[in-house]
């Protein structure tokens, strides 16, 4: 039998009480009556010289009752076979977590991480059961439990190796929280499976990390961690080694220092234990290795970050990557830029109208379009005697009609509408509502001119559709102070599928909607000329504009960069012959897919289609620069089971591990129970005979 607090023992010592109680007595316990004492004086007993005790199962019974109290407190337990012993005897089920994240590429980081999981592996006893898991941003199995059961105990560790030797570290970042919560998984299901008891067996996730400060800790904060689980941390003795990262923060015309050269934005960042802070930021030369020409120097200290602009060269106009030297780390020392084209579009305006007449559409339409770096917009103006062609039409993203159109034009205006291009009619006056009915292909759209006494304006607005979406956050859903000197008076009766967006005061539609095929058709009762209303002229007129693109899927402008893992949106030009050339020159088909998961490697990828070619970058997550160690500490507040060897020496971690099997089998068998229950027993026992002992006897004296 072995004791968890032996030290209570000590209170056995308490038996002496009741010992000195019994052989110390000041007065006897015997008493005789007498017809009269008045004359008499007290006297003390005379005791003998020598004390004796009387009541020998009396005594016995008090110090069983403290000697029972105090192996309670020492809370024993039976450390052998037969009960589940402490001593090595329980079956292990252990779920090995090696790191294959972006800051494993550090030099020397993975060989180390290897040999741990290799030890490990090797320590797995033939009644043990491991399963090894790798992880970065998810955690993916290398040996599940079911395999290395499966698999003959001569073999079950050759063949982990053998899995583990194929395995590399990744540039994804770090998710320790996934991979924990994967790991928990595991072994419930293991648990659930296996025949033997949870409380016969030791669970163990054991963790084999860099343990940096970038890693992801989702979903550990209120994670409840079954009972008996312990998780343990293998770090990795990296040394001290300092370490900045390079990321890409924007790249724009705007910062430029001289005429015709461009910048790019960059964000230094420097690890919290880092030992330099002096560090050298350039573009790449021609081997992609050096940086060309003078670098800009930056001063960043530990745990901090700046922001620099890169100026580029004569000789760096053509430069894709930007270098930052220094530290001791090259994992994360490079920064891919791809010049990001503005997305291009053309809007068709049909109008006999000039371009610089201040009382027309077109004016305001081709001052509220304007290019932007992102995109790049034309405004072609076409008339009824120079209507567009079929592919003109096609190309267009969004139709604007001014004017009354031909039967013709309406048709094939409507047949690009089928095919998904959106159309804005603007009613300017009621001569265009026979075109607009043939567009529609109504058979008639009465319209009358309503021109009140008093402007009107817009008493209700559908923000639930996406054309007002923009608009509903209450700073910018007042419509009341546009102004409408005009507008056109329109039946929908006849109208199939009409759909009423916003209404004047007077409760007529002010814009309705028509979906035509894979199109829409929009229609505005009223111009934004001046001599219909001051649209034009409010706030709100270029944002409902940009909407209209929007709702012909023209605003969202392509992005150039992203990082590792990221899902990178496919052109909706590309077809499904386009082929995906990764970094490494690696080919892939895209076939129908609209998102390329596969972003496992940083550098330049393009997308080739037909002659054409869409590039994007790929860098590595910013998080797996602050590779300074995260502190145990921040674990344990999570409520992490943790107990990481790394952190004590062996004989500490032994020790450690004694006193917890230990902890673990007093806890199961609760022997103190018995003996608190047995302590209760023998005091009433006690209680009974001492009464039954010093119950006073009748004496009868005679005179």
């Amino acid at each position: 039998m072995n004791f968890l607090t032996p030290l209570f023992l000590l209170g056995a010592l308490a038996v002496a009480a009741p010992i000195i109680f019994h052989l110390v007595r000041r007065t006897t316990n015997d008493r005789f009556t007498f017809s009269s004492l008045l004359f008499l004086q007290p006297t003390p007993p005379k005791l003998t010289r020598r004390s004796r005790i009387e009541h020998w199962l009396l005594l016995l019974l008090r110090c069983l009752v403290l000697g029972l109290l105090a192996l309670g407190f020492a809370r024993p337990f039976f450390n052998d076979a037969t009960r589940g012993g402490a001593g090595g005897n329980l079956a292990r089920q252990r779920v090995i977590l090696l790191d294959v994240s972006a800051s494993m590429q550090r030099d020397g980081t993975w060989n180390q991480a290897r040999q741990k999981v290799e030890k490990l592996l090797g320590d797995a006893k033939p009644t043990d059961q491991v399963a090894v898991y790798t992880f970065d941003q998810q955690a993916k199995s290398l040996v599940t439990f079911e395999q290395w059961r499966q698999a003959q105990d001569g073999e079950r560790k050759a063949v982990a190796i053998q899995r583990l030797t194929d395995t590399k570290p990744g540039w994804r970042t770090t998710h320790l929280g996934n991979a924990l919560a994967s790991a928990m998984e595991a072994l419930e299901e293991e648990a659930t499976r296996s025949e033997l008891k949870r409380s016969s067996v030791q669970r163990e996730i054991i963790v084999v990390t860099d343990l940096q400060e970038g890693a992801k800790l989702d979903g550990l904060q209120g994670m409840q961690w079954p009972e008996g689980v312990k998780v343990e941390f293998e770090k990795l003795d990296l040394g001290k080694r300092s370490n900045a990262g390079v990321q890409v923060v924007a790249e724009g015309d705007e910062a430029t220092a001289a005429a015709g050269e461009q910048v790019v934005r960059v964000r230094v960042s420097n690890a919290s234990d880092s030992r330099k802070e002096q560090f050298q930021v350039g573009w790449a030369a021609v081997d992609g290795r050096q940086i060309s020409g003078t670098p800009v120097n930056v001063h960043v200290p530990a745990g901090q970050s700046r922001v620099i602009a890169v100026p580029r060269s004569v000789d760096s106009m053509q430069a894709e990557k930007v270098l930052l030297t220094g530290d001791d780390e090259l994992f994360d020392n490079t920064a891919y830029v791809i010049k990001q084209e503005p997305e291009r579009a053309t809007i068709l305006f049909l109008g006999e109208e000039e371009p610089a007449d201040t009382k027309q559409l077109l004016f305001y339409v081709q001052r509220g379009l304007q290019t932007t770096r992102s995109l790049a917009l034309e405004v072609a103006n076409r008339s009824t005697a120079n209507f567009p062609t079929a592919a003109e039409l096609g190309a267009a993203r969004l139709i604007i009609v001014g004017q009354a159109l031909t039967s013709g034009q309406n048709a094939e205006l409507r047949q690009m509408a089928e095919k998904g291009k959106t159309v804005l009619v603007a009613l300017k006056d009621v001569n265009m509502a026979p075109s607009v009915a043939n567009l529609l292909n109504v058979a008639n759209l009465p319209a009358e001119e309503h021109s009140a006494g008093r402007h009107m304006l817009l008493g209700q607005v559908d923000f639930t559709h996406p054309l007002f979406a923009p608009f509903a956050d209450p700073r910018f859903s007042d419509f009341t102070r546009i102004y409408f000197w005009k507008y056109r008076q329109v039946n929908l009766e006849g109208v199939t599928g009409a759909k009423v967006l916003a209404r004047f005061d007077d409760e007529k539609p002010a814009l309705f909607s028509v979906t035509v095929g894979k199109g829409q058709i929009f229609v505005l009762t009223s111009g934004w000329h001046p001599a219909d209303s001051q649209l034009a002229l409010s706030s709100k007129f270029v944002p409902l504009l940009y909407s209209f693109l929007e709702q012909a899927g023209t605003v969202a402008a392509r992005r150039a960069q992203f990082a590792v893992g990221d899902e990178v949106p496919m052109p909706l030009e590309a077809t499904a012959t386009a082929q995906v050339i990764r970094p490494d020159g690696e080919k892939q088909a895209l076939g129908e897919r609209k998102l390329l998961a596969a972003t496992e490697l940083p550098g330049l990828y393009s997308v080739q289609d037909n002659g054409k070619n869409w590039r994007f970058a790929v860098n590595l997550p910013a998080e797996e620069s602050r590779t300074a160690p995260l502190p145990v500490e921040e674990l344990e507040r999570l409520g992490i089971p943790v107990h990481s060897s790394s952190l004590v020496t062996p004989q500490q971690a032994q020790a450690r591990q004694e006193k917890l099997k230990h902890a673990e089998l007093e806890n199961r068998q609760k022997l103190w129970r018995w003996l608190v229950v047995g302590a209760l027993a023998v005091l009433l026992m006690e209680t009974w005979l001492a009464a039954r002992l010093t119950r006073p006897v009748p004496q009868t004296v005679t005179a």
